[in-house]
């Protein structure tokens, strides 16, 4: 018998080593791919649905372990002695998917942080008859967050309630989709707080007169003044603001280069003409020292703004400033919200500024873009030329030239 006959034959001997009769099986084999060769681990776990295998190759014993463990455990559930769906294993095997796909660690987090709470009010299983009413005692009293308002009380805002209860629905879809969970006990299900009123506010934006109020203050010194001129202007996020240093913006090109943005790519930024002027002001005379960062804090946060708004004398917080009577929340997404729309207003293409603002879809630059209504008319009694923002100085009005009359002839 030749070589490779021996070879296959050995391969079809040791197919499946199940010795545990818990459908998972692991060998060692010695994998060669390229220049690199060395020993591997490859796991099967049998799916008693499909009569099949799922295979995985791994590096390390641990991984292969733990893969074929999570996949037993996800293939097994909906199964004869496994007819329940707890809800720690369809989170497991949830953050395994939401990490492949490379999903915010905050985002994780929230979801643990739903897993906990869930287990806390007595939902540990999605196929349970009273989860509606569970689900419906948690919302009605939900763990209080551990950071205070103002005014001293523990409370848990309504918007986070809802961002609650739709990891909880990514949960359930997951589940039904693909783990076999055979209905959606959430179908059907209300809850007043999780209704949008009607008078919902859009986000909230910086009128023009505050715009200049606050770069009127000329606060250099400020790392929050830094960062909120090159957000109102570039519209850029907080994060890139943070990270930002004075080596990534070009002023001779007009761009500023952010090489890792939320979505792990480059891109670049115009940069207006008011906005060049103010970082050449600001920025290190050496180039050496410009390596340094723009915002020199951990993290921008909104008592930052808060301060800002104070020294300018801008509106916070008053609930007679609103139709609505509701308080107006000016953050740092406000700065790139008002960004949007100002550069919609004056013209601005909408495949560049959803280029600038490192959107994915059309749709959502334009859902940011909402406000332009409110400056167009700034802009038009003004007069802003086409793609120019003007908050330092309003452009001078052009006297309008008058046509030359020819002189009339004397009738004959």
């Amino acid at each position: 018998m030749t070589e490779p006959a021996e070879k296959s034959k050995k391969r079809a001997k040791r197919r499946h080593h199940d010795h545990a009769r818990d459908g998972i099986s692991i060998e060692d084999v010695w994998k060669t791919c390229g220049r690199r060769s060395g020993k591997r681990f490859l796991a099967r776990v049998r799916d008693p649905r499909t009569k099949s295998y799922l295979r995985q190759m791994f590096d390390e014993l641990s991984h292969a372990e733990g893969w074929a463990k999570q996949e037993r455990a996800r293939v097994t559930l909906g199964q004869s002695g496994a007819g329940t769906w707890p809800v720690t294993t369809v989170v497991s095997d949830y953050l395994v998917a939401q990490r492949s796909a490379s999903r915010s660690p905050h985002l994780l987090r929230l979801i643990e942080r739903v897993r906990d709470d869930l287990i806390e009010h007595g939902v540990t299983h999605l196929e349970d008859g009273a989860l509606c009413s569970k689900v419906r005692r948690w919302l009605e009293h939900p763990t209080l967050s551990k950071t205070p308002r103002r005014d001293g009380k523990q409370v848990v805002a309504r918007n986070t309630l809802r961002s609650r209860f739709m990891r909880l629905r990514g949960l359930v879809r997951h589940a039904h989709l693909h783990l076999g969970l055979p209905r959606d006990p959430l179908e059907g299900f209300s809850h007043p707080l999780l209704k949008v009123e009607g008078h919902a506010r859009e986000a909230e934006t910086f009128h023009v007169t505050e715009m200049r109020a606050i770069l009127a203050l000329k606060a250099t010194a400020d790392p929050a003044w830094r960062a909120f001129a090159i957000a109102i202007y570039t519209g850029g996020r907080k994060g890139d603001l943070e990270k930002a240093t004075w080596q990534h913006f070009d002023l001779d090109q007009r761009v500023w280069a952010i090489p890792l943005g939320k979505h792990g790519r480059r891109r670049e930024v115009p940069i207006q003409d008011e906005l060049a002027d103010l970082i050449a002001a600001m920025r290190p005379e050496r180039a050496e020292d410009r390596a340094a960062k723009v915002v020199n804090v951990p993290r921008l946060r909104i008592q930052h703004m808060r301060s800002l708004a104070e020294k300018a004398k801008v509106t916070w917080d008053r609930g007679d400033d609103l139709p609505t009577g509701l308080p107006r929340r000016l953050g740092w997404h406000s700065a790139r919200h008002t960004a949007a729309s100002m550069l919609s207003a004056c013209g601005v293409d909408g495949v560049a500024l959803q280029l600038a603002l490192g959107h994915h879809s059309r749709d959502l630059t334009v859902h940011y873009a909402k406000a332009r209504a409110q400056y167009g008319r700034d802009i038009e009694h003004e007069k802003w030329p086409r793609g120019m923002v003007c908050l330092l100085k309003p452009p001078v009005p052009q006297p309008a030239k008058v046509a030359n009359k020819s002189p009339s002839q004397p009738g004959k």
